[in-house]
């Protein structure tokens, strides 16, 4: 499904606007550099007594795409280096390599590949954010593989994905270590997929996905286990009605079954939909509404079962002026204890094209989060502004 806040990600998208990048033989390469100088209100989070700061953001990053006659092979690979002007011990790098191949059997059906790495910063605002003196270094690896084939109206699909998260120990403001590597695991997940088409632009789906998590550690620092296997299915309708309206809507059933007998199974119904509409040439509208059972590791907590609702927007104001919008709501209710939190967030983004190499912009974003968790609710606002040069 669609990343439903891809559309505030992106650049200027206006064609006549579009990095034109550097030919090399059967590939083409964009580089890109931006620079975000960031205002926020309430760095660490926190309930009360907020801290602000300014961050700088500097973000390199390129794309190396092919355009092979036959099947495709893409890297792309980006860094973050965030510096603070105050709470320096804050600053950090993140980043980011991703390579993934096509290979085509025949016009109906291929193969694909995709392998990928990743370094990032745990959000301060997670509740499972432990309170560090600096946030906790999160790396993820992935590797997935699938395919799909069309046979007249059914279209058939599958992928395998293995994904290994590791964190990082992080000291109190005391110096007292904090121990994260009983978060460190493997996440298996396989899925089937089958379509129908019933008419052209309308078809019915079907989704099964079974995974597997498994802990480093066989009880974590407070002697439960967390490894647990589950499963979801669902059906639902498919829609691609051209460039207005294209997208998909299942619901269904998702269970997880958990090693440690303290633990309550976690089952309930489930949903994934995404649509992307565009009522006029200038704009995308991106609606989107999913419920999932999510890791976690709160001290008697099983899981969380998280629904998620969001609204991504773009519009071009002028053929270089396009504003971005995303607002998302969402609940997390932490089984097998009395928990619960609800977020609200919403980010704009105002990005003027000088030319097609060169643009700028506007950015604002607010968060409110209420939880159950002591310290766990906090207010958040940031104001900033973007340079970019791309080619």
């Amino acid at each position: 499904m669609a990343n439903p806040a891809a559309a505030l990600e992106e650049g200027v998208t206006e064609p006549s606007l579009q990095p034109k990048g550097i030919e090399l033989n059967d590939f083409m390469f964009f580089p890109s550099v931006e620079l975000d100088q960031i205002y926020t209100d309430n760095l660490f989070a926190e309930e009360n007594n907020a801290n602000s700061d300014w961050i700088t953001i500097v973000r390199p990053a390129f794309k190396l795409q092919s355009r092979l006659p036959q099947h495709a092979v893409n890297l792309v690979g980006s860094l973050e280096a965030y510096r603070h002007w105050e709470y320096t011990r804050d600053d950090h790098e993140n980043y980011s390599l991703a390579a993934d191949g096509r290979y085509d059997l025949s016009v109906n059906s291929e193969l694909n590949a995709q392998i990928g790495t990743r370094r990032y910063y745990e959000d301060r605002g997670s509740d499972d954010d432990v309170r560090g003196e600096t946030p906790t270094e999160a790396t993820a690896h992935t590797l997935l593989l699938g395919g799909k084939t069309r046979l007249n109206r059914f279209l058939f699909g599958g992928t395998a994905q293995a994904a290994r998260l590791s964190f990082g120990d992080v000291n109190t403001s005391s110096g007292v270590p904090i121990n994260n590597s009983d978060r460190d695991r493997w996440e298996y997940t396989g899925q089937v997929t089958g379509g129908y088409e019933l008419v052209p632009g309308y078809s019915a789906q079907t989704a099964f996905s079974a995974n597997s998590r498994i802990y480093d550690d066989e009880f974590d620092d407070f002697g439960l286990q967390r490894d647990s296997k589950g499963w979801r299915a669902e059906a639902g309708l498919g829609l691609d009605l051209g460039q207005v309206l294209r997208g998909d809507l299942l619901v269904g059933y998702m269970k997880q079954y958990y090693e440690d007998d303290s633990f309550a199974d976690i089952s309930g119904p489930s949903i994934r939909a995404t649509l992307n509409w565009s009522p006029t040439r200038m704009t995308l509208i991106v609606p989107s509404l999913e419920r999932s059972i999510l890791e976690t590791t709160i001290l008697g907590a099983s899981g969380i079962v998280r629904t998620a609702a969001s609204l991504s927007m773009r519009h071009e104001l002028q053929r270089n002026l396009i504003g971005y919008g995303y607002v998302s709501y969402y609940n997390d209710d932490f089984e097998n204890i009395s928990g619960k939190s609800n977020t609200f967030e919403t980010r704009w983004r105002l990005m003027y094209a000088l030319t097609d190499n060169f643009y700028t912009g506007l950015q604002a974003s607010y968060r409110d989060k209420e939880s159950d968790f002591p310290d766990g609710s906090f207010k958040e606002a940031t104001v900033g502004v973007r340079f970019g040069v791309q080619m």
